[in-house]
């Protein structure tokens, strides 16, 4: 779950794979450098959460992220995150979510990986139990864990303000939910925590759908049973407060 408000367009993305003679780095931003008005850079990654995202946020260079899988993209593709690029076409950006849903491979779960769960703060071993109890039956068995921790702003530094944070992730290759790190602080309350622990498993109970062309996240119904949270506005107007704080 991600507090809005980011400048850079994200696509979540599913699974499977296209195979093809991977194309380098190099080869993918000499492709699309003949689209783009700015300088651009590309950064690679094998990140499952968010496939490929574009931030036009600087007039002076354009930076991409995507994953790896990227780098089996066919002529077609590379014209249309041309196309992208050049005019934020919405038929090119069909074409790359397309491609996203179904021509990404992705590395099997390891299930010797040990996950984090007690932290410094909160255990969300608890937590997801509590949780699973009171709302699911007991019926949910994704796993979950803390994610990695942040790397500590050096000393002399100004800290960036945060126009958006994503405080949970649910992975449905690994059938698993990563919280944000950030979340194990004194002043994020557990009730918080079982709320965003909540919305993640509703990912996995109510599962994206295909409209038009496009996958569906958060559907009529995943909004309805969101809402069915006990104080869920406050909850909301937590996320805008903890945005400043963390």
């Amino acid at each position: 779950m991600a507090y809005s408000g980011q400048t850079e367009f994200e696509f979540h993305l599913l699974t499977k794979a296209a195979p093809q003679r991977p194309l380098s780095k190099h080869e993918i931003h000499q492709s699309l450098s003949s689209y783009s008005d700015v300088p651009l850079r590309i950064q690679l990654h094998e990140n499952s959460q968010t496939l490929i995202s574009f931030n036009f946020s600087s007039p002076r260079i354009t930076t991409i992220r995507m994953h790896k899988g990227f780098l089996h993209a066919t002529e077609p593709l590379i014209q249309a995150l041309g196309q992208y690029i050049q005019k934020r076409d919405k038929n090119s950006w069909l074409q790359i979510n397309e491609f996203a849903q179904t021509g990404i491979k992705h590395k099997a779960p390891d299930p010797a990986k040990k996950y984090v769960q007690q932290g410094d703060h909160h255990n969300l071993k608890e937590l997801f139990s509590e949780i699973n109890a009171q709302y699911f039956n007991d019926e949910v068995t994704v796993s979950i864990s803390w994610g990695p921790k942040s790397k500590p702003v050096k000393q002399g530094l100004i800290k960036k303000k945060r126009r958006s944070m994503c405080f949970g992730h649910y992975s449905d290759i690994n059938k698993h939910i990563t919280l944000n790190r950030k979340l194990d602080h004194p002043a994020v309350e557990a009730e918080f925590i079982k709320y965003i622990i909540y919305h993640e498993i509703l990912h996995h109970t109510i599962p994206s759908e295909r409209v038009n062309g496009r996958w569906v996240h958060h559907s009529k119904e995943f909004y309805a049973a969101e809402k069915q949270y006990p104080n869920y506005a406050y909850m909301q107007k937590r996320s805008a407060e903890l945005l400043r704080i963390l």
